[in-house]
């Protein structure tokens, strides 16, 4: 029998979670010393955050490869040993221990100079960066999410907390953050950094410019200026690229070297990604699928759209349910219209979690703002056939990910081609994609 199922049946409840920490120390523990402490003596980067970990993690990555070193790194949406990309399939952030370990053995034997990762609250608790030194981290943001793992956001911050625990030669923190106070009491052994825009930044933006391909970001730290032009879309991006710069500095990469990687970071995929098959209207796909990763792709879009923000909007009955209003929320009070629709299921009606959703936006009186619509493609066409010129369509938060699973029928699917059909429904069409791949009599329920 599985050790957490059999703690929770012959002992008492109140000391079940002590157990089960014991076991997750022994298992983490017990895999890093049988596979051979891989890690040791490599530089490890690790990000932790509630959102913007990937884009954080390819931006130093980027930053550091312009700077002429070698890396690997491990993200949500992709890995990359000394240059050699591999797209991610599963739906996973930090990989199991075993993928951890794997990763850090082929980059000795690649001979790269750093590694990078993104690090979870659930990975940190489950000590699964047992045995792993940190050389550099950073601290992006903490806000709601994982709540049916952590229950309280206090047990969440903790959870965070045992990376900046490990003593890194370097740390870079969210000063603009509610939680910074909590952060910022951990040193670094080498030196720390505090980015953002306010009292409490060492490493301060001074100003963001806006563009509809990106923005430009001025920042200060002493008496060194940097100029930051990003191509991602979207301020928060602008706080992604920061953070990295902010570690990367720290670490005493060259200021012109920061400048280079933060422009060389092209595209990342399920990033704010904008669909262009000749519309007279901006569409884009993200993975926001938290209520402030939704907040912040919203506002950034705001800045650069001069009509208004047509969100599909749907979230699947995984993970937290309470999370479900919230994002509706979110898009009630941020979206002009909202298309609410299915993306997976595996335990509730699909006309639940649509329910749950709309909850939300008619509690920030946004009745009349939303439509409910039956079938991911035939939501993201209306959205797309009601779209003018001067408006943004916003598709979330499947982003970059390649398949659905409607209660144990999986196929795939990609947004970036759904959003394509739909353009191609109304007339404009530059690239060929593939057919719609939703099977007939598609089930709907448990």
């Amino acid at each position: 029998m599985n050790p957490k199922k059999l703690a929770r049946k012959i002992v008492p409840k109140q000391i079940v979670p002590a157990i089960e920490q014991g076991y997750r120390y022994s298992r983490g523990a017990a895999l890093g010393i049988s596979t051979g402490l891989p890690a040791r003596g490599l530089k490890v980067i690790a990000i932790t955050g509630t959102n913007g970990k990937t884009t954080t993690a390819a931006y130093v990555n980027s930053i550091l490869k312009a700077a002429g070193y070698r890396t690997a790194i491990q993200t949500t949406v992709f890995d990359e040993i000394d240059g050699a990309y591999e797209k991610v399939l599963e739906q996973h952030t930090t990989g199991t221990t075993k993928q951890t370990m794997d990763l850090f053995r082929k980059a000795k034997r690649a001979g790269v100079d750093f590694v990078i990762l993104e690090a979870t609250s659930q990975a940190l608790h489950q000590y699964k960066l047992w045995g792993v030194p940190i050389y550099g981290a950073v601290f992006t943001n903490l806000t709601y999410e994982h709540m049916d793992y952590h229950k309280t956001m206090d047990n969440y911050a903790r959870a965070k907390a045992q990376l900046f625990k490990k003593k890194p030669q370097f740390i870079a923190i969210n000063g603009d953050s509610d939680w910074f106070s909590f952060f910022n009491k951990y040193p670094a052994r080498n030196k720390k950094l505090v980015w953002g825009f306010g009292d409490n930044a060492t490493f301060r933006i001074k100003k963001v410019t806006p563009e509809q391909k990106g923005s430009i970001a001025e920042v200060a730290v002493n008496n060194t200026e940097l100029t930051l032009k990003t191509k991602l879309v979207g301020a928060h991006n602008v706080l992604n690229a920061t953070a990295a710069a902010a570690l990367c500095f720290a670490m005493g990469v060259a200021p012109n070297a920061i400048e280079e990687g933060v422009a060389s970071l092209e595209w990342l995929d399920g990033r704010l990604n904008a669909i262009d098959e000749g519309q007279p209207f901006a569409v884009y796909s993200d993975y926001a699928h938290t209520p402030d990763g939704l907040e912040q792709a919203l506002k950034s879009l705001r800045e650069i759209t001069k009509k208004r923000i047509l969100l599909v909007q749907s979230n699947y009955d995984g993970r937290d349910p309470k999370k479900r209003p919230l994002l509706g929320e979110v898009a009630g009070t941020f979206a002009d219209k909202i298309f609410v629709t299915d993306e997976e299921a595996t335990e509730m009606p699909l006309s639940q979690l649509r329910k749950e959703i709309i909850d939300g936006i008619t509690k920030v009186g946004g009745a009349k703002k939303y439509v409910e619509i039956e079938g991911r493609q035939k939501a993201i066409d209306a959205a797309i056939a009601e779209a003018k010129a001067g408006d943004t369509v916003l598709i979330v938060p499947q982003g970059h990910l390649s398949e659905l699973n409607y209660f144990g029928v999986t196929f795939p699917w990609i947004d970036r081609e759904a959003a394509a059909r739909a353009l191609h429904k109304i007339g404009y069409k530059k690239h060929d994609v593939p057919p719609d791949p939703t099977p007939e009599n598609l089930p709907n329920h448990p």
